[in-house]
């Protein structure tokens, strides 16, 4: 990591309008992975991906308990410090919607670089936001969740001439923001999912109910688990260790497509979900 995230976080709290590299980081064309960055308008190509998406929570209750200043004062000092440390751990930051930040590990990425951001954002962020936000007294918690899912993409070009993005087309991005918005997940929890969950000893998983979804008549369901970050993060701080770890159950690379989706599968429903508050 370039600097200590609390230091990062701190100082984009108590200085928003000062901060050059919040302000000139989404140039023209940044956004494009890139390995997929020369792809021609209507251009694609399949490959895989990891994609983690970190969900700022009670955003709306956040916007409408304070003046617009004040909430972009938060949100700027949470999405640029988690920019700042995805980019820190080799993460290509692909979107950053307001209130939250979407990272593609893919290319050259795997699933222990993908699991060691996760781990770690996580357990550093926890720490930050509950101790520094208290401190400047912000009587509403702001709090964070996170969803990572893998799997098989199309990047394509999509846009016109004037104005064009490459993206990651698929189930992944959108499941690994929606296990972490509405009802999904709770604050302070990671829920993975697709390929890079096999990578994770089942000691520092819990599956949860599967996500479902109809279409045209037929549940479409799609496994999920809860991830220990903390335990995971105290278990292997460094990417050597996650890599040690997580050789047992196979590490994955996202380089190479193996060749589609699973099926989709019936599910009898969601049925209860409990509370929990793993990290």
């Amino acid at each position: 990591m370039a600097r200590d995230l609390r230091t990062a976080f701190r100082d984009r709290l108590e200085s928003p309008d000062d901060l050059s590299e919040t302000r000139t980081f989404a140039k023209s064309g940044e956004l494009d992975h890139p390995d997929f960055a020369d792809l021609p308008l209507g251009g694609e190509q399949k490959g895989e991906a990891a994609i983690l998406f970190l969900d700022i929570r009670g955003f709306t209750r956040l916007s409408m308990g304070f003046s617009p200043k004040e909430t972009a004062r938060v949100v700027n000092a949470v999405v640029g410090t988690a920019i700042e440390g995805l980019r820190g751990y080799g993460a290509h930051i692909n979107d950053f919607p307001g209130d939250g930040v979407m990272a593609v590990f893919g290319g050259d990425g795997s699933a222990p670089s993908a699991l060691h951001a996760t781990s770690g954002l996580m357990t550093q962020f926890s720490a930050v936001l509950r101790d520094e936000l208290l401190q400047v007294g912000f009587p509403e918690p702001v709090q964070v969740a996170m969803g990572l899912v893998s799997g098989e993409v199309l990047w394509k070009r999509i846009g016109t001439d004037e104005v064009s993005r490459v993206m990651a087309i698929g189930e992944v991005a959108p499941l690994a923001a929606k296990y972490v918005t509405g009802d999904e997940a709770n604050a302070w929890q990671t829920v993975i999912g697709g390929r890079v969950a096999d990578a994770v000893p089942a000691r520092f998983k819990e599956q949860l109910p599967a996500f479902t979804r109809t279409f045209k008549g037929q549940k479409l369901a799609r496994k999920r688990w809860l991830f220990d970050t903390e335990g995971f993060n105290s278990s292997a701080s460094d990417l050597s260790a996650v890599q040690k770890l997580t050789l047992s159950v196979g590490s994955v690379d996202f380089g190479a497509s193996t060749g589609g989706l699973d099926r989709p599968k019936r599910d009898r429903g969601l049925g209860s979900r409990p509370e929990r508050t793993t990290g």
